[in-house]
């Protein structure tokens, strides 16, 4: 795999930090999970009855694409700029049609995609990359809790799209509660519009809006279908959530120094993940890669949280 370029996030107002107060926060309850829409292989109907070989090939093949997890394509850093490829990490949501990403797709599985000698190697790198930042916009939940979520994204993966709209309100009382951070951290792996989004995130942290708009431009996508990621789009948005001064905004999108944050976030993403592929998320000591349920992230949170704190994962 040709080594990419790109990125890392933040998030909403840390405990304890000077950014705008968000009180018990919002994530803005979207109007239903945005369904995904698997593209296994289909079974070799018509092959030649005395044919075994080539039966048993294609089953193979069906099943090998079944089981394939999160989702990973494959990315040439020489085609960047023409890599335009939509969707989202895993497939492709049934309310927005969008072209597929040039690269090796793989389709999601609650399996993680990697073994175990894998995910240590992104722990162990993990661990090198400073989190509880208090300064960082781009996290949710006080420096001092005793777990720490770090979610790598795309904001065109449907499946990063999933997690916010289905799994992030669930996680949201143990953040309000002290159990929980979360920090976001950029990984732009389909480039163009990805980066441009990710731009505009960053430019809403600025006015400590963040997380709500994070949640828009998945819900804009995978609720509402909307496809059209150009600058006219995130004025919009940045309108809808409510952000006091939009006129900064569109400076702060317009402002390189914002792009280069993010191509900085893509860099330490893929030097930590080694891979191209979204979503993946660390949480404290334990590595998730791909579509997960919502019960398998509360399990391993309290899990973690039994390590750390075993008196409040008991409920002690």
């Amino acid at each position: 795999m040709s080594t990419p370029e790109k990125q890392p996030g933040e998030g909403t107002t840390p405990a304890g930090s000077a950014h705008r107060p968000h009180g018990p926060l919002r994530t803005a309850e979207a109007a239903g999970p945005p369904p995904v829409v698997g593209t296994g292989a289909g079974a070799a109907a018509g092959a030649p009855p005395n044919s075994k070989l080539v039966m048993i090939l294609a089953a193979a093949i069906a099943l090998l694409v079944g089981l394939g997890g999160g989702y990973l394509i494959g990315r040439d850093a020489g085609v960047r700029a023409g890599q335009a490829g939509a969707g989202g990490a895993g497939g492709t949501p049934s309310v927005a049609a969008t072209a597929a990403p040039t690269g090796p797709q793989v389709q999601p599985t609650a399996e993680p995609t990697l073994s175990e000698e894998e995910m240590q190697q992104i722990l162990e790198a993990r661990r090198l990359v400073p989190t509880r930042d208090p300064e960082d916009r781009m996290a949710i939940g006080g420096v001092e809790a005793p777990v720490v979520m770090v979610e790598f994204a795309d904001y065109r993966c449907s499946y990063c799209g999933r997690f916010t709209l289905e799994t992030l309100p669930e996680l949201v009382p143990l953040v309000n509660e002290g159990v929980l951070r979360i920090e976001f951290r950029d990984f732009p792996i389909f480039q163009e519009q990805s980066v441009d989004a990710a731009v505009a995130a960053r430019a809403a942290a600025r006015q400590d809006y963040f997380l709500e708009y994070h949640v828009a431009i998945y819900r804009y996508q995978f609720v509402e279908g909307g496809q059209d990621l150009s600058e006219a789009t995130f004025l919009r948005l940045a309108s809808d959530v409510g952000i006091p001064d939009v006129a900064q905004f569109q400076a702060d999108f317009q402002d390189p120094a914002l792009r280069a944050e993010v191509d900085a976030a893509y860099n330490e993403s893929y030097e930590v993940l080694g891979r191209a592929s979204t979503p993946q998320f660390v949480i404290n000591d334990e590595y998730i890669g791909g579509a997960e349920t919502t019960e398998r992230f509360l399990e391993v949170i309290l899990q973690e949280l039994e390590k750390v704190a075993p008196e409040q994962g008991t409920g002690g």
